[in-house]
Formats: C-alpha cells, sequence, structure tokens
C-alpha cells in the first residue's frame, strides 16, 4: 500500500503547476459530492421522514384529545351496544328482546346503510317504542 502512495506522490510531482491546480480541485470537487451524497442527503431525508412522522402523531394526539373530551362529556350515559355491528343483527336481536320476533316475517338489506322489516300482527305501541328505543341507543334513524 505504501508503494501505490509513493507512486502516486511521485506522479503528482512531475505535473506542471496548472495540472496540479486541476487535480487538487477535482480531489476537492469529488470529497465535496461524496459528503453531500454519502452524509447530507441521507441525513436530510430521514429529518424530513421523522418530521412526517411527527406530523402525523400530532394529529392522532389532538384526535385522541377531542374523542377523550366527547367521550368524558357524556357521563357515561352512551349506550354503544350496536356502534359495531351490522344493523340485520341489531334488529334481530332487539326484536327478540321486545318479545316481537315472531312478528318479524322477513329483514333483508336494502344497500349499505338500509334494511326492509316486514312485520305482521304487531302491536303499534310496542313496535314504535321499539323504534324509538333503537334511535336513541344506536343513533340511526328509523322509518
Amino acid at each position: 500500500m505504501q508503494v501505490y502512495i509513493e507512486q502516486a506522490k511521485l506522479q503528482f510531482e512531475e505535473l506542471d503547476s496548472r495540472e496540479k491546480i486541476l487535480v487538487c480541485g477535482g480531489a476537492i470537487a469529488l470529497a465535496l459530492l461524496l459528503f453531500i451524497f454519502l452524509a447530507y442527503v441521507p441525513a436530510y431525508e430521514k429529518a424530513q421522514s421523522l418530521r412526517e412522522d411527527i406530523q402525523f402523531n400530532q394529529e392522532d394526539v389532538e384526535w385522541m384529545r377531542n374523542a377523550s373530551a366527547q367521550l368524558k362529556s357524556t357521563d357515561g350515559n352512551t349506550n354503544f351496544s350496536g356502534a359495531n355491528r351490522s344493523l340485520l343483527a341489531l334488529l334481530d336481536e332487539q326484536f327478540k328482546a321486545a318479545g316481537l320476533s315472531s312478528t318479524v316475517k322477513s329483514i333483508q338489506p336494502d344497500g349499505k346503510d338500509k334494511a326492509k322489516v316486514r312485520i305482521e300482527n304487531c302491536a303499534f305501541d310496542t313496535l314504535i317504542s321499539l323504534l324509538g328505543r333503537l334511535e336513541n341507543d344506536n343513533n340511526r334513524t328509523f322509518l
């Protein structure tokens, strides 16, 4: 290795002054480009990625604060029983709980958030009471 360094020094000494300046300038430019592409650019991209992560996490924290405030304002009076269940399962369960399952002839989906329920020989007051309870407890509209 030492031999190659000595040969490079001898070749450099044999160059004219203009050539020496050109070689030194090229070496400086090469060192600068290596620094930029091997150190600065990766560090800058990592910092940018971390800034985006921080922004995303700050949005999550803000959403969580708002959700926490909403939950605190309900004072535990909210019924979440039907929040993550399908409409058909909710209707079936509620009609059974109200003792009206024998009056339900069919429950059919009608789009994403709609269902058609066919009821026969049902007490009107009981049905209206059930529909009102479903609306209040599940934040859905029943017609």
